[in-house]
Formats: C-alpha cells, structure tokens, sequence
C-alpha cells in the first residue's frame, strides 16, 4: 500500500492481521506514533517499509523475530535502540535514515550477522564506530553518513572485505585515512567528503579491484535503499542504478600531497572528487585513463603546472571543475574540452586562451 494515502492514523484495521509477512506503507500520509498493539501481532512479519511517513516517538520492533527487511527511513522517529534488538538476527537490510535518532551507534547492531545493508544516514548518532560491525562479514553497504561521529576512521575497517559501499561524509572524521582501507577490494563507492581527514591520499586505492576491472561485475544487495551520491555537482539518490556507480568523493576535508598516479587506474570511475583539500604537485596525464570518467572536480586546491591535453579523450566527461587552483598555460581544446565554460576554469591566474575571458 505503498503511495497511497492510509493516514493520517497507523491503520487499526492492521490490528486484526495475524498472518502478514510483507508490510509496505511507506509514502502512506501517516502522521503518528507506530502503536504498542502493533508488535503484539507482527511476530510473522519479514519485510515491513513504512519510509517516508511523518512517524514519530520510539521504536522497539523486538518481538519480529522473523524480520528480514527494515525500512523506516525519511520519518521523524528518534530516541535510542532497545537492548534486545540483537534477538533480531534475521535481518539482512536496515534504513533507518534520516530520522531523528542520537547517542552512540548501537552496539546491539553487531548481533545481526546476516546484514548486507545497514543506513543510518541523517541523524544525529555521535561518537565513532563500534568495533563490532567488522564481525558482520556479508555487510556490502555501510552507510553513516550526516551524523555527528567524531574520531579517526578506525584501521579495522580493512576487515570488512565484502563492502561495496561506504558513506562516512558530513561527519567529523579526522586523521589520515588508514592504508587498511584499501583492502576493501569489492569498494566501488568511497564517501568521505565533509569531514577533517589530513595527510596525504593513500598511494594503494588501485587496491579497489572492482574500480579497476572492466569486466568485473559485484551485485549490491538490497539496492532498492538507495544511496545518496553526488555526481556532477547534483545529489540524488541512487536505487538500481547503485549497481552501475563507481564514485570516490574526497572533497571538504584537509588533504595535502599529490595527486596519487594509483587513482588513475581505476578504470570504471565515473565521478573523482578532490575538491577543496590542499593539495599541490600536478593533474597527472595518467588521468586520460579514466576512461568511464563522467565528472571530475579539483577545484579549491594548490595544483599548479599546465592542464594535460589528455583530458580531451575522456569523451564520456560531462562536468570538469578545475577552478580556483594555481594552473598556468594555455587551456587545451578539442573534443569533450569543447563543451566546457569559463566556469571551469575560474581562479587560476596563469591561466590563458579560451573559453576564459
């Protein structure tokens, strides 16, 4: 019942129900609290979405033993998470994004060892991540983005090899980022961008296999969650399509050193961000590589040195964002470089010929 308008209530006539399985309200106009009588009677239930509601209060969900599916995202539930959640060891998807919930990140989580997919994008969890998610072997999606997690990205993070997946962004992450992560070689979205990491960029993110194998294809389960991404200076969220995004945002934070030649040989890359970081040296003519590049933002740096006339045979570059650096030399044409504004290439004093002014 998806889309449909069963509010503003939780619909009591739910509370006569003994045999239902799959629950879908999500998008159903309900502004109000999910009732009490309500886990009385879902013991059975294995997939229940009620995302995009209004609903508020608490949740205790811990009689749904037989729970598989969880989407309660995009409402305005808050509080914390009941102890006993770690009886729920079916669950294989949990979203439960953009509400209002806060603490720390509930350790309760590390019991559900069949998970694949786990959002808690969007509210206000603090602290870091506990240790225990790396025990849930099968995890492809981690997502905890927009939140308030203050600590170093933990080296550990190595040892959840099946990860396709992670969002950390619009946090408060600080440190360099730890070599461990290159580990992750079924990585295919890296999101650390708004956060305070330093150093450098690690020298083996050509470690992310399924980034560099054109042949290589990974499925992503419960892609039907989504996935906020940001690619050519637009957010949207990405459902089936996740399956076909490969993405590295590392903008918004305070990393310096050269750009890293391992980065070049990412041949399935479609959108690389390094925007607003400090770093210097030049844009490698390796970069042409990226064969699958669609969009590619350097703006806000210290790079210095000429643009590579390589750039023109990235034919699938639909957004280049060099503004703002220290770039010097004429400006090479042809090809996809045609397409480009003075926008592009804003802020570089050394700058010269068309398109700029």
């Amino acid at each position: 019942m998806s889309n449909c308008k069963v509010g503003p209530q939780f619909p009591t006539w739910l509370r006569a129900q003994r045999n239902v399985h799959v629950l879908d309200l999500s998008n159903a106009n309900i502004l109000d609290i999910i009732p009490h009588w309500f886990y009385d009677i879902s013991f059975n239930i294995e997939i229940l979405y009620l995302s995009s509601n209004e609903l508020s209060g608490e949740i205790s969900l811990c009689t749904m033993k037989s729970l598989q599916g969880l989407d309660l995202s995009n409402n305005k539930l808050s509080g914390t998470f009941p102890e006993c959640w770690k009886r729920l060891r079916q669950l294989e998807g949990v979203n439960l994004g953009n509400n209002q919930f806060s603490g720390l990140v509930p350790i309760s989580l590390c019991s559900m060892k069949e998970l694949t997919f786990l959002g808690l994008h969007g509210n206000a969890f603090s602290g870091s991540i506990p240790k225990c998610l790396s025990t849930i072997t099968d995890l492809d999606v981690l997502d905890l983005s927009g939140n308030k997690l203050a600590s170093r990205i933990p080296s550990w993070i190595g040892r959840m090899v099946q990860l396709k997946v992670l969002n950390l962004e619009f946090n408060s992450f600080y440190g360099e980022i730890p070599m461990s992560i290159c580990k992750l070689k079924h990585l295919r979205v890296l999101n650390l961008a708004h956060n305070n990491l330093s150093g450098s960029i690690p020298l083996c993110f050509d470690n992310f296999i399924a980034m560099s194998n054109p042949v290589l294809i990974i499925v992503i389960d419960h892609y039907e969650f989504g996935v906020e991404a940001h690619l050519k200076s637009i957010t949207q969220v990405y459902t089936i399509a996740l399956r076909y995004l490969f993405s590295i945002d590392l903008s918004n934070n305070r990393l310096n050193g050269d750009i890293p030649t391992g980065l070049t040989r990412l041949y399935n890359l479609q959108n690389l961000n390094l925007s607003q970081n400090d770093l210097w040296g030049g844009i490698p003519p390796e970069i042409a590589d990226l064969k699958n590049l669609e969009s590619l933002d350097l703006s806000i740096n210290q790079l210095s040195g000429p643009i590579p006339r390589s750039l023109s045979e990235l034919s699938f570059l639909s957004y280049l964002n060099l503004s703002f650096d220290q770039l010097s030399g004429p400006i090479p044409s042809g090809a996809q470089l045609s397409t480009f504004t003075n926008e592009s290439y804003l802020g570089n004093g050394a700058l010269c010929g068309p398109p700029l002014f």
